[in-house]
């Protein structure tokens, strides 16, 4: 059994995460096809992805004969260095790596049998640039605190046609996208500035958490022909214990993609999301930032002698304009 490769800044930032992926085991024991139902951040996704396509498993049998079926297997990250992966599969035909799999690694599937995983949230084709200059693109947004990891009860399967809709307490809560962090309630809530959580079309995984809370999980199934266009996920989130969190500010704008600023003073820096360093004043219209949608997006501006702010954006293809200008002054200290 092929253990998955911890990424080491995932190691090195001791982060955790819980991947859980849908898998496709041919009658010869192959994982013909692998979906990501719950990722993690920094890599840990596709350490576990490609872990699992190299591994061999017992085909399961019917009537005597051995057939194709789908297992659930979750791979936890602990942030120190695998010795073997801990796969847990879904009730059902028992299907488990065969011996020789732990003994020498196995050659990789055919072409045929390996199709191309497929993206968890598609976004429709962006509209050409406002922009004259070269673009550049900001790393993705990063949660408060890292992803608890914690199991949450079994989700329920709700069918939209489109997106998303969030109108639940607290409206701090975290959310993940397919294992990916795209921002707090208060963004989807469709409401005072927020907006739709936009999805592309076929299964997705959402997860809410928050510090002192139960994590809450559903399944949304985006299809032409689901009877509503928009689903909505109304359960509040329970209260375990009283737990200190960040309480993150609401969105100052948003954009279908760019982001340019004008800031005071001329000398200050821009952070996004953590990233490197930018002079302010080459965040322009004509050489805007490009921000990863969905999301929303920490804008840290900082320069001399000034108190520091931090500002977030919200990045969505819903948004009303292709290009946000945020004007900025900072005080002095």
């Amino acid at each position: 059994m092929v253990p998955p490769t911890y990424p080491a800044e995932a190691i090195r930032r001791r982060l955790r995460g819980l991947v859980v992926l849908r898998v496709l085991i041919s009658e010869t024991g192959l994982p013909v096809e692998v979906q990501r139902v719950q990722g993690a951040p920094m890599g840990l996704t596709e350490a576990a992805e490609e872990a699992v396509r190299q591994w061999r498993f017992e085909p399961a049998v019917s009537r005597g004969e051995p057939v194709r079926t789908w297992t659930s297997v979750r791979i936890p990250f602990e942030a120190i260095p695998f010795a073997t992966p801990s796969p847990v599969h879904s009730p059902g035909p028992t299907l488990t790596p065969t011996p020789a799999a732990a003994e020498r690694p196995a050659p990789a599937p055919p072409p045929a049998e390996r199709p191309a995983q497929p993206a968890p949230s598609p976004r429709p084709a962006a509209p050409p640039s406002p922009a004259a200059g070269p673009n550049r693109e900001a790393p993705p947004p990063v949660p408060p605190e890292p992803p608890s990891g914690e199991r949450a009860p079994e989700p329920p399967v709700l069918r939209a046609r489109r997106a998303l809709k969030l109108s639940l307490s607290p409206d701090q809560a975290r959310v993940f996208l397919d294992g990916r962090y795209v921002g707090i309630v208060d963004d989807w809530d469709n409401f005072g500035g927020g907006l739709l959580l936009p999805l592309g079309r076929g299964p997705h995984l959402v997860r809410l958490e928050l510090p002192g809370y139960r994590p809450y999980e559903a399944e949304i199934d985006v299809a032409a022909n689901a009877e509503k266009d928009v689903a909505e996920i109304g359960n509040d989130l329970v209260r375990t214990v009283r737990t200190p969190f960040a309480r993150l500010t609401p969105a100052v704008a948003t954009t279908r993609r760019f982001l340019a600023l004008v800031v005071d003073p001329p000398d200050a820096v821009v952070r996004v999301n953590g990233g490197p360093e930018m002079a302010a004043p080459t965040v322009t219209g004509a050489d805007p930032i490009e921000l990863p949608a969905p999301g929303v997006h920490d804008i840290t501006i900082s320069a001399p002698g000034r108190a520091m702010r931090t500002l977030r954006v919200l990045s969505s293809p819903n948004a009303p304009a292709d290009l946000a200008t945020v004007r900025v002054r900072l005080n002095a200290r």
